[in-house]
C-alpha cells in the first residue's frame, strides 16, 4: 500500500526497528497544474543562482588579471555585491535575466535596455516564461523520490530493501494549456502528496 509523505515520515521513526522486515518503494510525484506557480518560482531561483555564479566567475577572472591593490578591491566589492540576501544584488540579477531572455512586454529605455523596475515587477514578468512541461515536472518528481530514499537510508533501512519507483505525473498534465479549465491552478489543498511510499512486509 502507499502512504503520503507526511505519514511516511512519521513511520520513518520505526524504520530502524523494523527495517529487516520492510520492503519500501519510494515514488516521487508532481502536478504540473497544481504546482505550476511554485515550480516556476523554483526554476527562477535556480536561474538566479546560476547567474550569480556566472557573475562571481567573471569578477574572479577580472580580479586575477588586475594589479594586487585593484584586485583586492574588486574581490571585496564583488563579494559584497553577490551576497544572496542583498536586495540590490537580486534586483541586478533579475534585470540581467530580463535582458537575456528578451521577454515580450518588458518596458525598455531609448537604448533598448530594460527599464528600472521593482524586484516584484521583474519577477512577475519572468515567472510566466518558465515552462512547467511534463518532462520538467518528471525531473522534479524524480528528485523528490531520491531525497526521501536517501533520508530512509540515513534512518537505517537496508539499501537492498529500498527501491526507487518511476516518477508519477498527475493525470491531465498533457491537457491543452489553452483550455479554460487549465487557465488557473487548483487550490493548494487539491494538490496531492509529493512522495508516496509503498510498504510490503515479509
Amino acid at each position: 500500500m502507499y502512504f503520503s509523505a507526511a505519514l511516511a515520515f512519521r513511520l520513518m521513526t520505526q524504520v530502524s526497528r523494523y527495517g529487516h522486515m520492510l520492503k519500501v518503494t519510494v515514488t516521487g510525484t508532481a502536478d504540473p497544474q497544481g504546482e505550476r506557480d511554485s515550480a516556476r518560482r523554483a526554476m527562477l531561483e535556480l536561474r538566479l543562482r546560476a547567474e550569480q555564479q556566472r557573475e562571481a566567475l567573471l569578477a574572479a577572472a577580472a580580479a586575477s588579471a588586475a594589479p594586487a591593490k585593484t584586485a583586492a578591491a574588486t574581490a571585496a566589492s564583488a563579494s559584497a555585491a553577490m551576497r544572496p540576501d542583498a536586495e540590490a544584488a537580486r534586483a541586478r540579477l533579475l534585470k540581467s535575466l530580463l535582458r537575456q531572455l528578451n521577454i515580450p512586454g518588458v518596458p525598455k529605455d531609448a537604448a533598448g535596455e530594460p527599464k528600472d523596475l521593482s524586484p516584484a515587477q521583474m519577477e512577475a514578468l519572468l515567472l510566466p516564461s518558465f515552462d512547467t512541461d511534463p518532462e520538467t515536472m518528471r525531473d522534479l518528481a524524480a528528485q523528490r523520490g531520491t531525497i526521501v530514499r536517501d533520508a530512509l537510508l540515513a534512518k537505517g533501512l537496508p539499501s537492498e530493501r529500498l527501491f526507487l519507483g518511476a516518477p508519477r505525473i498527475a493525470a491531465g498534465a498533457s491537457a491543452a494549456s489553452g483550455s479554460a479549465a487549465s487557465a488557473a491552478p487548483p487550490p493548494a489543498s487539491a494538490v496531492g502528496p509529493r512522495v508516496l511510499l509503498g510498504l510490503t512486509v515479509d
